[in-house]
């Protein structure tokens, strides 16, 4: 309804008062958001750039709102995996915000929170984990320790400090952020899905399959009940509680979860995209290692012809 809603106000002011009002780039970049929500990513990056594009020639490089354009569309590019251009647009954005709004404003904060990570994804740890800090000491002042941007920013640290290998830090902060998660927003609410997530993911990584299926299983069910069909975080968790499933020697389950998986995310971001192609390796390996060849190669036909793996004898 209310990408509907969107299409036809847009459509009506688009010649009057014209796409460089300001009413109109607020709605354009609202309908944006939406469309991202609901995984229509390509939709959506065209319209944040057409809109951010408008706002700097019409309003300037550091008017709120452009800025507030630079931090959505680099939020979309991270999640789209195109790092570089998302890390010199943030640090535009982090530049401007410290000069004119101060270095613990909100907006600031998450502009930094959000460097953090393009900078985590490019491999540069000691860098990204000075800019969480900073962000997650900044919010801890202004919002309290339970506040959900608070949490976010736990979240991000206990992230890098798994891929750093620091894991008991990693799971202190995942498990206090998911029981705050819980206790505050209800097991069915987005972020906490993402917490049980994060938290399985790390169980994983330290071999304790048992608990993280379990917690795969709740997010997925949870995911199911709260979020629309085809929401593409649903696709990331069954792919996440298939891979899971292959050490406890649940192959069947593990097959059921990654084809849903690939589906899902096919859809929502392509079938070349890194999330789809390692569900579809995952399903080679699974097919491979059931002596189920003929499934392997249709599988292995999916893959670029760059990134096919040798067939295992």
């Amino acid at each position: 309804e209310a990408e509907e809603l969107y299409r036809q106000v847009l459509k009506s002011t688009m010649q009057h008062p014209g796409p460089r009002d300001p009413g109109v780039l607020t709605t354009m970049n609202n309908f944006a958001l939406v469309l991202q929500t609901q995984g229509k990513f390509d939709e959506s990056e065209a319209m944040q750039r057409q809109t951010l594009q408008t706002r700097q020639e019409v309003l300037g490089e550091e008017h709120p709102d452009t800025l507030i354009n630079m931090s959505n569309l680099s939020t979309l590019l991270i999640e789209r995996r195109k790092l570089d251009e998302a890390e010199k647009l943030l640090q535009r954005v982090v530049d401007i915000e410290s000069r004119t709004l101060g270095l613990e404003n909100p907006a600031t904060l998450t502009a930094t929170n959000n460097l953090a990570k393009v900078i985590q994804d490019l491999g540069r740890f000691a860098e990204a984990e000075k800019l969480f800090k900073r962000a997650l000491e900044g919010r801890q002042k202004l919002f309290g320790p339970e506040h959900a941007m608070t949490l976010m920013s736990e979240a991000n640290l206990g992230a890098l400090y798994s891929t750093m290998g620091r894991m008991s830090e990693a799971t202190g902060l995942l498990r206090k952020i998911l029981a705050t998660r819980i206790r505050t927003l209800g097991e069915n609410h987005f972020d906490t899905i993402v917490s049980m997530n994060n938290l399985a993911l790390l169980f994983q990584k330290d071999r304790n399959y048992e608990d993280a299926a379990k917690l795969f299983e709740q997010a997925c069910n949870n995911a199911a009940k709260s979020l629309q069909s085809g929401h593409y975080l649903i696709g990331l968790l069954r792919g996440n509680y298939g891979r899971c499933l292959l050490p406890l020697g649940k192959r069947a389950e593990a097959e059921a979860q990654l084809l849903e998986s690939c589906a899902n995310l096919s859809a929502a971001f392509g079938d070349s995209d890194p999330r789809t192609l390692q569900n579809i390796r995952s399903l080679i390996d699974l097919y491979e290692k059931s002596d189920r060849q003929t499934l392997a190669a249709q599988w292995r036909a999916k893959l670029p012809a760059t990134s096919q793996p040798a067939k295992t004898s």
